[in-house]
């Protein structure tokens, strides 16, 4: 039976932009008790962890150590330890925590084998596999299908896919609730999920006031890409020298690699994002801190207009979506139309400060806890057809997806429990 309030809420043990640091503010602010670990440096220095725990330091500082080296054997000796570490570590959680709340499919034991122990001890567990690349097929996604893969080959798609549907199945069978994203969590499950669009992405950031004045009349447009593939930073630097060589002023602010901070300074300077080209959903991380200083983004994507069905009309974000070979004209739009940009940055930053502020976020994971669902936040997977993928040009799509079928036939795309979006793949092959 379900009590009115938690005695303790777990939230990790990953961090993507944010999104986790946040979601536990929100739960404080509403006075729930709430502890957010992660087993990992991030590397772009989020932070908003809410306690040390020694197992934890343990399990952080020899990651840490992996990732410097190279020994087969050292790495193995490593994982040993980090693997008894978390053995200790789960045993705590289980006596402190009774609900647990993970991202990007990552628990607190390698492989996930806590999840059948804390399933069994009834512990309400609520799986986000909403970010991307943990949920989305190999085939279609642009982070593994980039160039600089050196594993990438169709035995390497095929294998990938086969432990992705097992991962996703895991989850599914062992969670209480799924939370997931239209376009990047229909291939894989098995029945339904809850709508991440419906819940939102929290948000609560430290608005302080930039020192650095904005003195020139040229328009500054930033682009911060978490992976310059995957995003389409190429063909972005490329629009953007054609918008200069027709008599633009811009000054292009490119961000690789660099901490958030340095990347909220910029947010603040610039007049408004530009976010990546083959997105499957509308707002992600960078775009929703950009929202949360009142600049617009332009988000280029396949079907976004489309995935409007999937949500309320209150909750979809207000940025500005394009197909991804219209994102020169959605560009020279904000550069030529001040009204329109200011009016697009003001109506981001009500939405992600009313919408999707870290309470309201943390209120409808409460809902989640409590069993409490609208029905509208369910997503039947069997109703989403969508083949573009995410990160990766549709071009590029149909040369994998033609390749894997010829050399292994339709099932090596693991969709046979989803047989209108098999065949829809096949068409993509076919055409």
């Amino acid at each position: 039976m379900y009590k009115k309030k938690p005695s303790y809420i777990f939230i990790g043990t990953y961090e993507v932009a944010g999104f986790y640091k946040n979601l536990t503010k929100g739960f404080h602010i509403l006075g729930h008790d709430c502890d957010f670990l992660t087993y990992q440096s991030n590397p772009f220095n989020y932070a908003g962890e809410t306690k040390t725990n020694i197992l934890v330091r343990i399990i952080k500082y020899l990651n840490f150590v992996n990732s410097r080296n190279t020994s087969k054997s050292f790495i193995f000796f490593n994982n040993t330890i980090i693997l008894f570490t978390q053995l200790c570590f789960f045993l705590y959680s289980l006596m402190k925590y009774d609900i647990f709340i993970f991202g990007y499919g990552k628990t607190l034991i390698f492989k996930n084998l806590d999840l059948p122990v804390l399933h069994f001890f009834n512990k309400k567990i609520i799986s986000i596999l909403s970010h991307g690349s943990e949920a989305r097929p190999p085939y279609t996604n642009g982070v593994v299908l980039s160039p600089q893969n050196k594993f990438l080959s169709n035995s390497y798609l095929v294998n990938s896919t086969l432990r992705k549907k097992k991962l996703v199945n895991y989850h599914f069978k062992y969670a209480d609730i799924i939370v997931g994203a239209p376009y990047t969590n229909h291939a894989f499950s098995p029945s339904k999920f809850i709508n991440s669009l419906s819940l939102g992405i929290p948000c609560d950031f430290d608005e302080k006031p930039n020192s650095k004045v904005k003195i020139s009349n040229r328009v500054r447009v930033l682009h911060s890409p978490s992976n310059p593939i995957a995003k389409g930073t190429e063909i972005i630097k490329l629009v953007i020298n054609k918008l200069i060589l027709k008599g633009y002023e811009i000054d292009f602010i490119l961000i690789k690699n660099k901490a958030n901070s340095v990347v909220v300074d910029e947010i603040q300077k610039c007049d408004f994002v530009v976010d990546q080209i083959y997105s499957d959903t509308p707002m992600a991380g960078l775009a929703t801190e950009a929202a949360w200083y009142g600049k617009p983004t332009v988000v280029g994507g396949y079907k976004l207009k489309e995935l409007k069905d999937f949500v309320r009309d209150s909750m979809w974000p207000p940025v500005i979506s394009c197909h991804p070979d219209s994102i020169e004209a959605s560009i020279e739009k904000l550069i030529i139309c001040n009204d329109y940009r200011l009016d697009m940055g003001m109506k981001a930053k009500y939405f992600v400060q009313n919408k999707w502020s870290a309470p309201k976020v943390a209120e409808r994971y409460l809902r989640l806890i409590k069993n409490d669902i609208p029905k509208h936040w369910w997503v039947e997977p069997s109703s989403v057809c969508y083949v573009h993928g995410g990160g990766v040009s549709f071009s590029s799509i149909k040369k994998v997806i033609t390749n894997l079928i010829d050399t292994y036939g339709i099932d090596a795309l693991q969709l046979s429990h989803h047989p209108d979006l098999e065949k829809a793949f096949y068409k993509v092959k076919s055409n």
